[in-house]
């Protein structure tokens, strides 16, 4: 007999991940990176349910990752990436003048939506006039760069922001599940307490009920002396 089996298999509610959801959409936006809403359904009053439109799936496995759907809002984008300036300076000469001149925009990617991509277009009918600042005057064929730059450092940007997000869900997840197995050791131990005191008092013989394995998966015993948890248990018994 094997109490503990299954006990690594516990697993956190559907959605657990809903709070760090809003905390990331929070803090991106402090960012210039403002995350869209999904629609999720509707509630028993027919309203209809939104949440932040993230994507991810994981973990350990291949195809593991987290996207979202975003645009960007360039004052604050360029406030909070101070290496835009020295990397591409030209850009942020033009979007620190003119900050509603591009849309820019992440997507994830329909077939695989762990992954996104992002596009940049001019605020305007081509061709496109810069208005204020040191590009005043000049139409887009004839600035210095390109939107396709732009777009790539927009992208790494946005994925660098992914990738914590990611991380940090694991580790959301990771405290949820070793929680859950916490509290069913717990209860474990309660339901089978005569049994396991019984196995500890046999400790490392064999017990019909509670097996070697069980005792080390419910912490009261390693390889070759009891835990002090499991001497606690069996103290109690004794006395």
């Amino acid at each position: 007999m094997n109490i503990t089996r299954g006990i690594d298999s516990l697993y956190p509610e559907y959605d657990w991940w809903d709070l760090e959801f809003e905390c990331f959409k929070e803090d991106l936006a402090t960012r210039g990176i403002v995350i869209g809403t999904d629609i999720r359904g509707k509630n028993r009053k027919g309203e209809t349910i939104l949440e932040p439109a993230i994507s991810f799936s994981g973990f350990y496995s291949q195809g593991d990752g987290l996207a979202f759907d975003a645009t960007i809002d360039w004052a604050k984008f360029l406030e909070t990436h101070s290496s835009f300036a020295e990397q591409l300076p030209e850009w942020y000469l033009l979007l620190a003048a003119n900050p509603n001149d591009v849309i820019a925009s992440t997507k994830r990617n329909t077939r695989h939506n762990n992954q996104m991509g992002v596009s940049c277009e001019w605020n305007s009918a081509s061709p496109f006039e810069v208005e204020h600042g040191f590009f005043a005057g000049m139409i887009e064929d004839e600035l210095p760069m390109t939107l396709a730059e732009l777009e790539e450092w927009v992208l790494g940007a946005c994925e660098a922001e992914a990738t914590k997000m990611y991380e940090s869900l694991e580790s959301t997840y990771e405290a949820e599940c070793e929680y859950l197995r916490e509290q069913e050791v717990e209860s474990l131990i309660e339901e089978n307490l005569d049994a396991v005191r019984e196995a500890l008092a046999m400790f490392p013989e064999e017990h019909d009920e509670v097996d070697l394995q069980d005792l080390r998966e419910l912490g009261l015993a390693e390889r070759r002396d009891l835990t002090p948890r499991g001497k606690e248990l069996l103290c109690k018994r004794e006395n």
